[in-house]
């Protein structure tokens, strides 16, 4: 990505090729396509009041080409102002829209109403954090908080959590389980929550969602994966899946007639790499949290009581094996490609 500059003298020492801001940015959230006004939309985290994490707010850029970025009319489109997303708006996804003549926009987001948590210090409050869904009727240009948030107010009932955030959405008709399941037989989108259980290991939560309607409420059909904490598939490799997992993506890549299925994650609490544990960073350089981004290749299967599906490991490893981390991705409909778009840190 790169920002268009207002002044080329003025934006001499800025990168050219990554967009950045004038405040602490994190995550890419909610890469997208409006088809109805050819522009490709991309928001970040952002602290919008200074340059150290906090006030988790949501910036917006747009492009026509996904080289030249600029900010948009409205470049803060979403900011913390919710009982149930007072104390963030965390990282999120695109929603595709119901059909072609659909015109309003629509994104999910992590709602944060409790802080502290994290994986490495449980138990993880309940109820911490939901999903929210932000609309745009208006090609992108303002954005709307639905009135029905939050779509879901916590993590699975009964389910403890070492996390429950990153909502992505795909439209792929992925699942065998539910595919022609849905209670009201109506096309269905699926939503993945990423996270891990206590005492378990990462996972992603699934979720079916109404295409006609994806501010009803969504339908949990269960955790996607099982696998142990600090899965290590073989003792070849250093490294592990973590105890915790951040911005699953599901997607599914094609060559002629094959179909391979994938999750790009970032796990959290796994092993550092050699070479990043054996570099000496400066004195004034803060502590580096142990985070990694990774792939998984496997089967979706119906489990053996047909009340749920799991993504089935099958060969996996390092996505990047430097800062590389939170990616998003999103389907272009112009190239029919799948772009990937990351945090650096």
């Amino acid at each position: 990505m790169a920002l268009t500059p207002a002044s080329t003298q003025q934006h001499q020492q800025r990168p050219r090729i990554h967009f950045i801001a004038d405040s602490w940015i994190n995550d890419p959230c909610a890469p997208g396509y409006d088809p109805h006004t050819k522009t490709y939309h991309l928001f970040y985290q952002c602290n919008p009041f200074g340059c150290e994490w906090g006030n988790m707010s949501w910036g917006h850029i747009v492009s026509r080409d996904m080289l030249r970025w600029t900010q948009a009319e409205v470049s803060l489109a979403l900011v913390p102002d919710q009982i149930y997303d007072a104390q963030g708006v965390f990282t999120g996804c695109w929603i595709p829209p119901i059909d072609e003549s659909d015109t309003t926009l629509r994104v999910a987001y992590s709602s944060v109403k409790q802080l502290p948590f994290h994986w490495s210090t449980p138990p993880y409050p309940p109820d911490a954090a939901g999903l929210a869904i932000a609309l745009s009727r208006d090609g992108g240009k303002t954005w709307t908080k639905s009135a029905r948030n939050p779509i879901l107010a916590s993590e699975p009932a009964g389910v403890k959590v070492t996390g429950f955030r990153d909502p992505y959405v795909t439209e792929l008709p992925l699942i065998p389980y539910a595919q022609g399941k849905s209670c009201e037989k109506v096309p269905v989108l699926y939503g993945l929550v990423s996270g891990g259980i206590q005492d378990c290991g990462p996972n992603v939560f699934l979720y079916e969602i109404r295409r006609d309607n994806p501010e009803e409420r969504w339908r949990y059909l269960g955790p996607l994966v099982d696998l142990p904490a600090r899965f290590q598939p073989s003792r070849k490799w250093n490294g592990n899946y973590g105890v915790n997992w951040e911005c699953a993506n599901l997607v599914a890549l094609r060559a002629d007639s094959e179909v391979r299925h994938f999750l790009i994650l970032g796990a959290e609490g796994d092993v550092e790499k050699d070479h990043v544990k054996s570099y000496q960073p400066p004195s004034t350089a803060p502590s580096r949290t142990v985070r990694t981004q990774l792939w998984m290749l496997g089967r979706l299967i119906t489990t053996p009581s047909g009340d749920g599906v799991r993504f089935q490991y099958e060969h996996g490893g390092y996505l990047d094996h430097g800062p590389y981390y939170a990616a998003n991705s999103f389907t272009d409909p112009q190239s029919d490609r799948r772009p990937s778009l990351e945090s650096r840190g």
